[in-house]
């Protein structure tokens, strides 16, 4: 297996996404997952989250964070792992990347009406309009709105992307 998709894999495994499950939650887990934890990363290692100067996979807004090459990477990884029939035992460990990515887990706790992969693309999307893109309070609002169909639970989507070290504009 390339360097890069074990790297991919203990970031899934430190998120807690399973990489055997096959479903549409998954994928939208994984992009909302690894850039919360790319952006975080960012943040620390630079002190500040630009989208403009992304680290690892380039996202762009697609209802939410997407990354093309991620998703190639992620099928690529579920082919293998399908292949090997080893989609369980391997350890979180490795780079700070798979840290941030542990904390990023660990942080997200969803309301009860929100499923964990729900949840995940709900703080992802607020996180790459306010704290990566730097798009006021009401406009991230509409857009989370017509993207996603909803932006209830908007303001603690944001709150816990605070608690989780996420550093939000004060944007009029």
């Amino acid at each position: 297996m390339r360097k890069r998709l074990k790297h991919l894999k203990r970031l899934l495994h430190s998120l807690d996404i399973d990489p055997s499950d096959p479903s549409a939650n998954t994928h939208e887990s994984v992009q909302a997952g690894v850039f919360l934890a790319q952006l975080l990363y960012q943040q620390e290692e630079y002190g500040e989250a630009d989208i403009t100067e992304q680290v690892g996979y380039f996202f762009k807004w697609y209802n939410g964070p997407y990354s093309s090459s991620l998703e190639e990477d992620y099928r690529e990884l579920v082919d293998q792992l399908r292949f090997e029939n080893a989609t369980n035992g391997y350890a979180a460990q490795g780079s700070s990347l798979t840290r941030f990515a542990q904390q990023v887990g660990e942080a997200m706790s969803p309301p009860n009406e929100y499923g964990r992969s729900e949840w995940l693309l709900m703080t992802a999307a607020v996180a790459y309009l306010r704290a990566g893109a730097d798009w006021s309070t009401e406009d991230a609002r509409s857009e989370i709105q017509d993207s996603l169909g909803t932006n209830e639970h908007f303001d603690r989507a944001q709150t816990q992307l605070q608690d989780a070290g996420f550093e939000i504009p004060v944007l009029a």
